[in-house]
C-alpha cells in the first residue's frame, strides 16, 4: 500500500471514530439534578413508626440539604453534619457513609435499624449559622415546668402536691439557675449531670436531660420537668411572694382535720370576733381562737405558744399551720385588728351593777343570785347579800377589787361579765342590766365548755355488741340571743376537729332544745331536749335519742356538766369513767378543757 492510500485510510478511521464519539455523546442520559431542601416526612426505627414532631429539635425539623456542587448538610435533630453525596452515598466529612435513594421528590436515607423519608420542599432553608449557635447551647439551659413525680409505684401530679406556686427549674448557660419546689425558691449550680443548691453545696443530685425534659431525684421521688417556651416567672416578684414580710394581722379562713374541712361560716353567728393571728414586728403576737387569747412569739420558722413551737409556712398573704392531721389557714387582712386589751378584759372598766351568778369556794362551782355588786367610778363600791342582810364596802383600782378587806384580781370580758379571783374563792358576776352577757343564766351556762359521758342501750342488729358501752365526752357550746351551736367529741371521735356530733339549739334559763344536727349515726328527726329542773344537778344537761335503720337500732343518752365543776354532789352512777384519773387532775391544776379527749 502506497503512502497516499495509507493516509486516506487513517483519515477514514479518524472520521469514523469521531462519528462514533458523537453518536455516543448524543445517546448518553444526563445525570438527574437532585439538589434541594428535603424535610423529614416519616421515620421507621426497628419497624416502629416514629413521631416526627418528637424527633424535631424545638422549632427545627430534621432535614437534608443537597447542594449543586455535591456537598450536603444533614440535620439529625442533635447536630449539623457536613457531607458529600454521589452515586447513592451520603458521606459525612467524618464518619460512615449512608445509603440514599431519590424518587419522585422523596429522599430515603437508609440507617442501620430503619429508614428516614425526606420530602423535597420549596420552603426556605433554616439559617444554618443560627441553628449551629442554638445547638451549641447545652440542653440543660432553659425553663422546665413540673410534669410529674414518681416513687416507682405511684405517680403524682402537681395537684397532689397542693403547693401555692408552680414548681419549675430554670437553668442558665453559665452554670447557674433556680429550682422552685412550690414553696421555696432555691439558687442552684449545675454541670456535667450534677446539680446542687448553693446553700447546700454538699448535697449533689444527679440529673438527666434531653431536648424535651429534665429529671432528677429528690426525697425519694423522681421528678420530671418538661421544657417550656413560656416566659419564666418574675423571680423578684416570686421571691417576695414566697418570702413575704411576716408581721401582720391574719384572719382564719380554713380549718381542716384529716380530710374534713370545717365550714367556718357557721361560727360567724356565734363569735363576735372570729379567730385570728396578730404578729408584731418585735417577734411577739397573740392567737385568738374565738374565745381565748393566747400570747405567742414567732420567728421565721415557728410560732411558739405556751413554750411549744409549731412550724408554719407563709406564702404571699396566706399563713398555714399544719400539725399532725390538722391544718389552720389564715389570710393577711388590711382591716384594723381588734382591741387586744379589750379581748383580755384589761381595758374594760368594771364600773357597773352586777348580780352574782356563780362562785367556787373550794367545793365546786355553785350557782346563785343572792348578792349584788355595785362598782362606782370614784373607786368605791358596795357588795350586798340578800337584799341588805349583809353589806360590804368595796374599793378598786386598775389591778384589784377589794370587798370587805379581801383583795381580788379581776377581769371584765367583752360581754360585760366580771370575774373576781381571791384567797377565799372565785366569783362570777353578770351585768345587772342585761347588757353584754344577756339576761340570765342562758347566756352564761350555754356559753361553756362541757365534760361528761354518753351510753348506748337497746342495741340491735349490727350494733348488738355495743349494748351498755359508754364513752367519756367533751363539748363546747356558744349561745347568742337564745340561739346556739354545740360541738361534741368523745374518746373515739376524740377532737374538736373530729366530732361525733354537732347541733343547733335554743335555750333559756332552764331548758335546752335542739331539732337540727346529728349525733353518731343519728341525724335528728325528733327534738332533743332537756329541762334542767328535772336533772340531778342544776347544771347537768341530759339529752337522749333513738336511731334505727334496716341494719340496726339503739337508744343513746348524753350527760354533760360545765368544765371545772366537781361531780361530788351526784350519785356515783353519774360520774364519767375517767372523772378521777383524767378530769380531776386537770381542773385542780386550773387547766382549761383540751381540744382533744385522750385520757
Amino acid at each position: 500500500m502506497n503512502q497516499k492510500k495509507m493516509m486516506i485510510s487513517l483519515l477514514l478511521i479518524v472520521a469514523m471514530l469521531l462519528s462514533l464519539v458523537a453518536c455516543s455523546s448524543e445517546d448518553a442520559p444526563k445525570a438527574k439534578d437532585i439538589s434541594g431542601y428535603y424535610v423529614l416526612e416519616s421515620a421507621t426505627i426497628d419497624g416502629e413508626e416514629m413521631d416526627v414532631e418528637l424527633l424535631a429539635w424545638g422549632e427545627y425539623e430534621l432535614f437534608v440539604q443537597l447542594n449543586e456542587d455535591n456537598t450536603a448538610v444533614f440535620f439529625n435533630g442533635m447536630e449539623l453534619i457536613d457531607c458529600t453525596y454521589r452515586n447513592g452515598q451520603l458521606k459525612p466529612i467524618e464518619g460512615e457513609s449512608m445509603v440514599y435513594r431519590v424518587e419522585d421528590r422523596e429522599l430515603t436515607l437508609i440507617i442501620a435499624d430503619g429508614e428516614m423519608v425526606f420530602k423535597r420542599t420549596s420552603q426556605d432553608v433554616p439559617d444554618l449559622e443560627e441553628l449551629a449557635q442554638a445547638l451549641a447551647i447545652p440542653p440543660e439551659v432553659g425553663y422546665f415546668k413540673f410534669d410529674y413525680a414518681t416513687d416507682g409505684d405511684v405517680t403524682y401530679t402537681a395537684e397532689d402536691f397542693a403547693v401555692p406556686v408552680d414548681m419549675f427549674v430554670l437553668l442558665y448557660e453559665d452554670g447557674t439557675g433556680y429550682f422552685c419546689d412550690g414553696s421555696e425558691l432555691m439558687e442552684m449550680r449545675w454541670a456535667d449531670g450534677e446539680i446542687y443548691e448553693v446553700e447546700e453545696p454538699d448535697e449533689i443530685v444527679n440529673y438527666t436531660v434531653d431536648s424535651e425534659s429534665l429529671k432528677f431525684e429528690q426525697d425519694g421521688l423522681e421528678m420530671a420537668f418538661e421544657r417550656s417556651d413560656d416566659t419564666p416567672p418574675d423571680l423578684e416578684a416570686l421571691r417576695e411572694e414566697l418570702d413575704p414580710e411576716v408581721p401582720g394581722y391574719y384572719l382564719m379562713t380554713k380549718l381542716v382535720m384529716g380530710d374534713e374541712e370545717m365550714d367556718l361560716t357557721i361560727l360567724e353567728d356565734y363569735y363576735e370576733v372570729m379567730p385570728f393571728l396578730l404578729l408584731n414586728e418585735d417577734g411577739s403576737g397573740v392567737l385568738y381562737d374565738g374565745s381565748d387569747l393566747t400570747d405567742i412569739s414567732w420567728d421565721e420558722d415557728f410560732l411558739v405558744a405556751m413554750g411549744e413551737p409549731t412550724e408554719y409556712t407563709l406564702i404571699g398573704d396566706e399563713l398555714t399551720i399544719a400539725q399532725d392531721d390538722m391544718k389552720m389557714v389564715f389570710e393577711r387582712s388590711d382591716d384594723t385588728p381588734p382591741d387586744i386589751d379589750a379581748l383580755r378584759g384589761t381595758s374594760v372598766s368594771p364600773v357597773g351593777e352586777y348580780v352574782i351568778y356563780a362562785y367556787d369556794m373550794g367545793s365546786g362551782m355553785e350557782y346563785t343570785d343572792i348578792a349584788t355588786l355595785s362598782i362606782y367610778a370614784d373607786g368605791t363600791g358596795l357588795y350586798v347579800i340578800e337584799d341588805g342582810e349583809s353589806e360590804s364596802e368595796v374599793v378598786w383600782d386598775e389591778e384589784y377589787i377589794s370587798v370587805g378587806g379581801i383583795e381580788y384580781t379581776y377581769e371584765v370580758d367583752t360581754d360585760g361579765w366580771l370575774y373576781l379571783d381571791g384567797a377565799d374563792g372565785y366569783f362570777v358576776f353578770e351585768p345587772k342590766d342585761g347588757s353584754g352577757g344577756g339576761t340570765g343564766s342562758d347566756e352564761s351556762l350555754w356559753n361553756n365548755d362541757w365534760y361528761g359521758w354518753w351510753i348506748m342501750t337497746d342495741c340491735t342488729g349490727d350494733l348488738v355488741d355495743f349494748e351498755g358501752m359508754w364513752w367519756d365526752m367533751c363539748a363546747k357550746s356558744e349561745l347568742v340571743n337564745g340561739e346556739g351551736y354545740m360541738m361534741l367529741w368523745d374518746e373515739d371521735y376524740n377532737s374538736i376537729y373530729d366530732l361525733i356530733g354537732e347541733m343547733y339549739f335554743v335555750a333559756d334559763d332552764e331548758s335546752f332544745t335542739s331539732d337540727e344536727g346529728y349525733f353518731y349515726l343519728d341525724e335528728f328527726t325528733d327534738e332533743l331536749s332537756c329541762d334542767l329542773a328535772y336533772s340531778p344537778a342544776a347544771d347537768m344537761l341530759i339529752l337522749s335519742g333513738d336511731y334505727s335503720d334496716s341494719t340496726c337500732s339503739y337508744h343513746y343518752e348524753i350527760y354533760l356538766r360545765p368544765w371545772g365543776v366537781y361531780w361530788d354532789d351526784v350519785e356515783e352512777f353519774y360520774l364519767p369513767y375517767y372523772y378521777y384519773d383524767w378530769y380531776l387532775p386537770l381542773i385542780e391544776a386550773g387547766e382549761p378543757m383540751p381540744d382533744t379527749l385522750e385520757p
